[in-house]
């Protein structure tokens, strides 16, 4: 196994991103937000959860994975 598949949830999503052996995921806007009347902070709990098979068939060594949160103001 040269790549550990990995399932990434935000809040209350039970559904996740699965990622594709290494292909970027785009999942659609988590948090919404709108018209600005000040600034307000927003948390939200984040799960990460691996491929159990591909866990347990990797060889020994590193792996590394990236999560990219984009933020866009309209």
């Amino acid at each position: 196994v040269s790549y550990i598949n990995y399932t990434i949830f935000l809040a209350d999503d039970t559904v996740g991103q699965v990622t594709d052996n290494g292909t970027a995921k785009t999942k659609s806007n988590v948090i919404q937000q709108g018209a600005l009347t000040g600034l307000t902070e927003k948390s939200y709990p984040i799960k990460i959860t691996v491929n159990p098979d591909q866990y347990a068939a990797a060889v020994e060594g590193s792996y590394t994975g990236t999560v990219t949160f984009d933020y866009v103001a309209n």
